[in-house]
This record gives structure tokens, C-alpha cells and sequence, in this order.
């Protein structure tokens, strides 16, 4: 198995200042890429691993600042797994 996909990531946060019903914003989002690469062990397992990478920017925050003045970060998620499969 050979895998790539685009990634759109958010974090959500509450607002000290805003009470209403409790409800969290968006206070990060970015885009990015990954991909996947797996084996089959047998015609009922495959073992995987892959990753997610995306450039997120923060709102409404100060302090750590990038070259163009937009607070951001990075977002790294990894995977490594198995899949179980019943054929007929």
C-alpha cells in the first residue's frame, strides 16, 4: 500500500472572555501533507506506518513570531498500525 493526501488541521479554544453556552473557536488552523506505506504480512494482515505534517498559524496571539510577523507552528502526526482483512 502506497498513500498520499493534502491536510487541513485545527485546533479549537476557549475564549476566556466569551461565556456564550460554553462553546469553543477556532483558534489555529493550517494546511499540509502526508502520506502512508504499508506491507502485507499475510492475505489477512498489513502492517502501516505514515505521517501528517501541517504549518499552522495561531490567531490572535503575540509573542512568538515568525519572519513576517504571523505567530505559527508546525503540526507533526505519525501512525504505525495493522489491518486485519476477511476475504472471501
Amino acid at each position: 500500500m502506497l498513500g498520499v493526501h493534502l491536510d487541513g488541521s485545527t485546533i479549537s479554544c476557549k475564549d476566556a472572555d466569551d461565556t456564550t453556552f460554553g462553546f469553543e473557536r477556532e483558534c489555529a488552523s493550517g494546511s499540509g501533507a502526508g502520506g502512508a506505506v504499508g506491507i502485507g504480512i499475510t492475505k489477512w494482515l498489513m502492517v502501516y506506518a505514515g505521517g501528517t505534517a501541517a504549518k499552522v498559524k495561531i490567531k490572535g496571539v503575540s509573542g512568538v513570531n515568525d519572519s513576517n510577523g504571523q505567530p505559527d507552528y508546525t503540526l507533526i502526526q505519525a501512525d504505525i498500525g495493522a489491518r486485519f482483512s476477511f476475504p472471501s
